[in-house]
């Protein structure tokens, strides 16, 4: 005797670790950026304004990327506490750019 039993969907989880490598990568990359531009700025090599520019054009809008990507992704609950302790790094270090360029372009041309 064959039962027919609903089959409800479940909804799918995407690939948590996958994801982790791909910003972990990003980040290596954005923080070799961001070192050697600072290096850069406290040797008087670039102006405050150039250094903001390239944070704010270089580094930030794929931060914010990564970070929406991350917000967008559907996890289990076991990852899910890792999932929002990243989101909150990913926030608190974009939040600190963002203040730095604020900085550097009231500092004007130093």
């Amino acid at each position: 005797m064959l039962i027919a039993v609903p089959m409800l969907a479940l909804p799918k989880i995407d690939d948590y670790l996958a994801e982790y490598k791909r910003l972990s990568n990003m980040e290596d990359k954005a923080m070799e950026l961001v070192n050697a531009t600072e290096k850069r700025w406290k040797t008087d090599q670039i102006s405050s304004q150039q250094y903001a520019d390239i944070l704010e054009k270089q580094v930030l809008p794929q931060w914010r990327a990564e970070r929406k990507t991350l917000e967008n992704l559907r996890v289990s609950k076991e990852q899910e506490a890792r999932k929002r302790l990243l989101l909150e790094y990913l926030t608190a270090r974009e939040q600190s750019w963002q203040l730095t360029v604020a900085v550097s372009v009231a500092q004007g041309g130093r």
